[in-house]
């Protein structure tokens, strides 16, 4: 049988999750700080969970529950995914621990074509280049707070407030619990770094530049602003998420001062079941 768990209920959840501490929106999730649904197996005593926020879906536990795996193959098909893709996403990541429930992927998704990855998981202790001395003429950098969000008279900003709430409930949310840094350019903005899931000590990072303001080394500034930034307030452990087809994310993270911590498996599917179109975006 699957029974969805109350916030209040969540706690109890962090034994059949602790193999997946490299992934911080589980603990955001746990912590009641990301809106999420979970699902599992028992109510009382729980042996397998299922949760989702956007366009990641996490397993973890026992992956032999029968019923538990039909019944998600159900929630999946008929309210997860629908409302996905009415909310205008392009697919989603599955994540998963232990490996064992790879050989439940058939079951959990038998009207899907789910591709195969591996992840990395790179962290920063220590901020390793100075971005002032790398900002070019003409480029200002600014943080993403209540007073950018005010301004009139910049381009890009629907794309920043979609950003904003890839990972957060909304712009005000993004405002009140996250933090990040962007780069104006000939009022536009050209480049962002954000924080994700800050909860503790622990923040992931999120980065993105326009198509024209690539390989400019723009994104190098702004992740190494919000690092800093990062360290200074309280922050011990920034982590970043990379697929490993992605060569210029990961070594963008190393030239900021990210290390590889962890690698894992992630399945990633297109609603449209095209498998062709490679995975670039960490």
């Amino acid at each position: 049988m699957i029974t969805m768990l109350s916030p209040n209920q969540y706690q109890k959840l962090r034994t059949i999750f602790r193999t997946m501490d490299h992934d911080l929106v589980i603990d955001s999730i746990l912590a009641g700080k990301t809106p999420a649904r979970i699902y599992v197996d028992n109510q009382d005593s729980p042996t397998a969970a299922a949760t989702w926020f956007n366009f990641r879906i996490i397993i973890a536990g026992n992956p032999s529950v029968v019923v538990f795996n039909h019944e998600l193959n159900k929630l999946f098909a008929d309210e997860v995914i629908p409302q996905a893709i009415k909310a205008g996403f392009d697919g989603f990541a599955l994540y998963y621990s232990p490996d064992q429930w790879a050989n439940q992927i058939g079951v959990l998704f038998t009207d899907r074509i789910l591709v195969r990855g591996l992840r990395y998981y790179l962290v920063c202790k220590k901020l390793q280049l100075d971005w002032r001395a790398s900002l070019p003429a003409g480029f200002d950098l600014l943080p993403v707070d209540f007073n950018l969000m005010a301004r009139n008279d910049l381009k890009n900003m629907d794309d920043l407030r979609l950003e904003m709430q890839s990972e957060r409930s909304s712009v005000e949310d993004f405002l009140e619990h996250s933090f990040g840094f962007c780069l104006v350019h000939d009022h536009s903005l050209v480049s962002w770094c954000l924080s994700e899931y800050n909860c503790g000590e622990r923040c992931e990072v999120g980065v993105a530049t326009q198509n024209k303001f690539r390989r400019l080394g723009l994104a190098t500034i702004v992740t190494s602003a919000l690092v800093e930034h990062a360290l200074t307030h309280g922050i011990r452990q920034i982590g970043w998420h990379s697929w490993a087809n992605n060569p210029g994310s990961i070594a963008l993270a190393r030239r900021v001062g990210f290390v590889l911590e962890k690698e894992y498996p992630a399945y990633f599917c297109l609603y449209e079941n095209i498998v062709e179109k490679s995975i670039e975006e960490g």
